[in-house]
């Protein structure tokens, strides 16, 4: 069955770049390609719109913490770097209070 959805679909995708090159793999001989390459098998990689998934305490306590902000571009935001000098008891506050909600 999947290599006939393979040959009936209009793409085909992986749902993250090693997901695309192994199955660009996996399918060689379906679509008759000498290389992976060849084969039309894509990948779409998704991303988290951090704002959206992460609660507002815990963006708070981040940001106070270790001064990440959760609007930042990542490659900009500088505050993961310092999140292992986050006090660990008000963590674990955070923890218990964010799986209590």
């Amino acid at each position: 069955m999947t290599i006939v959805c393979l040959r009936l679909a209009e793409r085909v995708n992986g749902v993250a770049r090693l997901h695309g090159e192994v199955s660009r793999e996996m399918w060689m001989k379906a679509y008759g390609a000498r290389r992976a390459k060849d084969v039309p098998i894509g990948h779409v990689t998704n991303g988290v719109h951090l704002p959206t998934w992460l609660d507002p305490r815990a963006a708070r306590f981040w940001k106070d913490e270790c001064g990440f902000d959760a609007c930042a571009t990542t490659p900009r935001n500088r505050g993961w770097k310092r999140a292992v000098n986050a006090d660990p008891a008000a963590f674990w506050r955070l923890r218990r209070s964010l799986r209590a909600a």
